[in-house]
């Protein structure tokens, strides 16, 4: 999945109560004034009403500013190739305006293009420059890069497993409210991969994580309440409510694992004669 556009909203533009950009805006924008043209663009693309919202009027002029080397019009140009918003959807050029955005030195252009290198979108699958865009938007401090370079790490088929510094960067990734990251820092907690083995811990990355609507999340803390592990109580009521959520979520291990718990109470019902 691209990650989102990022939009920077700004007094006088965003929080404009008008349909129509302020006339000065307009103004500078059509003078070639290269923020105005962004600025514009961006007006349409995010206003808070959706009714004035229009990624299509946002287009011309992202467009010319983007044409100019302005960095977040360029990664915006390319959210819109990589999504159809506004464009016929083409991922080679999307791809081509991730690249300039990130040679630019937009770090959301830098995950944005390490994407499209790991998953051949409009490119050639290449590994090894998905990982140098990922390690340099990580140390721009991007959330999705640095799970991404932590789960490299943790699988090992890419770069040479390395638990300890899988560890480390889905740390960075969770303190900004990652959730995959979260669920991975679960992981590791819960099988002591980079770190000591801490039940406590795995269960709030678990919690963490199953807040955000993470189906293994959910799973693992239904087990962990199905067992009364990691400090919890065993708790059958709120283990059977969290499987249930885990299969709605998509999780399929949950499904084989109520159907267990179901008989096993069956089960036992029939053996006390109730």
């Amino acid at each position: 999945m691209y990650a989102t556009r990022e939009f920077r909203r700004k007094e006088g533009i965003m929080l404009n109560n008008s349909s129509e950009p302020p006339a000065e805006l307009i103004e500078a924008a059509d003078a070639g004034d290269l923020e105005s043209l962004y600025d514009v663009g961006l007006f349409y693309a995010s206003h808070k009403d959706i009714a004035v919202r229009n990624i299509s009027k946002s287009v011309p002029y992202f467009k010319k500013a983007a044409d100019r080397g302005h960095a977040k019009a360029l990664c915006n140009m390319g959210f819109f190739y990589s999504q159809g918003e506004g464009v016929e959807q083409n991922e080679v050029l999307a791809a081509d305006y991730f690249r300039k955005s990130a040679e630019a030195g937009l770090p959301q252009a830098m995950v944005n293009l390490a994407i499209c290198y790991d998953r051949g979108r409009g490119v050639a699958i290449d590994k090894e420059k998905a990982v140098q865009w990922y390690l340099k938007a990580a140390d721009e401090g991007i959330a999705d890069a640095q799970y991404n370079i932590g789960l490299l790490y943790y699988v090992g088929d890419i770069l040479e497993r390395d638990y300890s510094k899988a560890f480390y960067y889905f740390q960075k990734a969770a303190d900004q409210m990652n959730t995959e990251a979260s669920y991975s820092l679960g992981l590791c907690y819960s099988l002591g991969h980079g770190v000591d083995k801490d039940e406590k811990l795995a269960v709030f990355y678990y919690k963490l994580a199953a807040e955000r609507n993470h189906p293994n999340a959910v799973y693992n803390l239904a087990l962990y309440f199905l067992y009364g592990i990691g400090g919890l109580e065993a708790d059958l009521n709120q283990a059977i409510d969290l499987l249930h959520k885990a299969i709605k979520l998509g999780n399929k291990k949950a499904k084989e694992m109520l159907q267990e718990v179901e008989d096993t109470i069956a089960r036992v019902k029939e053996e006390e004669g109730l």
